[in-house]
């Protein structure tokens, strides 16, 4: 569902002349502690993408879509969006043309025009084809397979075998005996973002973090290791902007859980 909560200190917004690297630092600063880089997304700025309203946006918004239903429930189809631009992108540039194939709308930009921000009218075709395939209930998009499911359908159409992109799930069940450990959790986030894929965090409890909403998705793109071994932090792009959320606060405190999914090209 579309957040409600306000852009936090642990938030940051995109600028033509700010790194990935130095948002994610920023996201990172907290009162106490040093936070050592892990994993994450070679080109990171391909998500970069420039709003109606001239501002720059870390992934698209979800209030680009023109239907109120559409803006209300469609966290999981705009990470979608997000997580198939990337692949595709990276697709392009390993010459790889059933890959770039998941967003077609690459087709109608040079290399040279990539080089810049994507506008949001032009994103919004690439965001209302996924609709159709991440399509919510009238819950939301409220459970992982859900999400994974229509990216396969996409790819799918899109001419790619399931043995050509590979869905990876984990599940974080509401009952807490049942999740996985941080360790298992840090692995699976280390094995999507080393193999340059992003990761889809469906969060269904946002375990009182305070800028995190519930029953929404956004998209992992770096894992950070604090100083103790319980301290592991992401850095997501949602609805826009660039957060920092605590996984092993969540993981301690969300009552309802949730998941984890990305996909592997391979070919």
């Amino acid at each position: 569902m579309k957040p409600t909560i306000n852009q936090a200190e642990t938030a940051a917004v995109f600028t033509t002349a700010t790194t990935y690297q130095q948002l994610a630092e920023q996201a990172l600063q907290r009162p106490n502690g040093h936070w050592q880089y892990v994993a994450g997304l070679s080109h990171p700025e391909w998500l970069l993408l420039q709003g109606q309203d001239g501002q720059p946006y870390y992934g698209c918004d979800q209030d680009w879509y023109r239907d109120f239903w559409q803006r209300l429930s469609g966290c999981g189809p705009s990470v979608s969006s997000n997580l198939t631009y990337y692949l595709a992108r990276a697709g392009r540039e390993r010459k790889a043309a059933q890959t770039a194939a998941l967003c077609p709308l690459l087709t109608g930009f040079t290399d040279l025009q990539l080089q810049q921000p994507l506008p949001e009218l032009a994103f919004l075709r690439h965001m209302e084809r996924l609709w159709t395939y991440v399509t919510p209930s009238k819950h939301g998009t409220y459970r992982v397979n859900m999400l994974v499911q229509g990216v396969l359908r996409l790819a799918q159409d899109r001419g790619l075998s399931p043995e050509q992109l590979q869905a990876h799930a984990l599940e974080v069940p509401e009952e807490a005996g049942l999740r996985p450990s941080l360790a298992q959790i840090r692995a699976f986030l280390v094995a999507a973002l080393s193999q340059d894929s992003p990761v889809a965090f469906l969060n269904l409890h946002n375990g009182n973090l305070d800028n995190l909403d519930s029953w929404h998705w956004t998209l992992i793109t770096s894992v950070w290791q604090g100083p103790e071994p319980e301290a592991l932090t992401v850095i997501l792009s949602d609805s826009g902007v660039l957060r920092r959320i605590d996984l092993d606060l969540w993981l301690k405190q969300s009552l309802l859980g949730g998941g984890l999914a990305y996909f592997v090209p391979r070919i």
